[in-house]
């Protein structure tokens, strides 16, 4: 047994080292990392022309230009000392279906929570200044056309077939004389 072992040890780590021989230092190893953060930092670059006291508005796009977010005032003269972003990023199965984005001003536990963001903020000659973005995304329901149709008129069909059922049950009688009635042989009459 233990013969047998020792030959299955010996052949999993030929093989391992035949695999590991494959990649060589400096290589790209495919792995599966995911890491999820809600807020970010993001850096923004001084304008060329830029003043004290001129407003600096963002944008974003997304998914290659499809959803692009309205010009967003992040730096101004109307605004508090700092400012965050806001985006909401909806998707429905594995596609982006919309996104929406807005200001608001950094809560006060926030502005405590990270004094150096705020004091590079404030500095007039400190670029590039770190705005944060928070973001969250929000599934959607996956409605399709035409099952939704599909749906809707085979309800419609089987609400007809109740109603339809259900008179024939009260006026049966009514509906039987009338047949009779009609499919009686009629006399000629005579002049």
């Amino acid at each position: 047994m233990g013969l047998l072992q020792l030959l299955a040890s010996l052949t999993l780590v030929a093989g391992l080292v035949g695999t590991c021989h494959a990649y060589s230092l400096g290589d790209f190893v495919p792995t599966a990392r995911r890491g999820q953060f809600q807020t970010v930092s993001l850096p923004i670059p001084k304008p060329q022309a830029f003043r004290p006291g001129d407003n600096y508005k963002i944008q974003f796009s997304f998914a290659g230009d499809q959803f692009v977010t309205p010009w967003l005032l992040v730096m101004g003269r109307y605004l508090s000392l700092v400012s965050y972003l806001d985006v909401e990023l909806t998707h429905t199965g594995g596609e982006l279906r919309s996104v929406r984005a807005a200001v608001y001003d950094l809560p006060h536990r926030d502005a405590a929570a990270h004094p150096l963001l705020v004091s590079q903020w404030a500095n007039a000659s400190h670029w590039p200044k770190p705005l944060l973005v928070q973001y969250r995304w929000v599934a959607g329901a996956e409605v399709r056309g035409d099952h939704a149709l599909l749906l809707l008129f085979a309800a419609a069909a089987a609400l007809l077939g109740l109603v339809l059922s259900n008179a024939y049950r009260s006026y049966r009688r009514h509906l039987a004389a009338f047949v009779v009635a009609v499919a009686a042989p009629t006399q000629p009459k005579a002049d």
